[in-house]
């Protein structure tokens, strides 16, 4: 591969990443089982550690909705 076509992947990719902002990358439609799911009136959220920026954010998305998924 010629540095230049390098280059412009790198550029290509690090453009696409700033587009995104971090929203488009997880797949939130394949991460939870009942995306229509109604919370019931006096639903209250179980205490679940809020993600402090290090370690894989799509675990712990899907670890939060296994454990909401125990009331579905």
């Amino acid at each position: 591969m010629e540095d230049h076509e390098l280059a412009q992947q790198v550029k290509y990719i690090k453009a696409t990443l700033a587009h995104s902002k971090g929203d488009q990358i997880l797949d939130f439609d394949g991460l939870c089982l009942f995306p229509n799911a109604k919370l019931p009136e006096k639903f209250k959220m179980p205490d679940i550690e809020k993600f402090n920026g290090t370690g894989n954010r799509t675990s712990h998305v899907r670890h939060i909705i296994n454990t909401l998924n125990l009331w579905a």
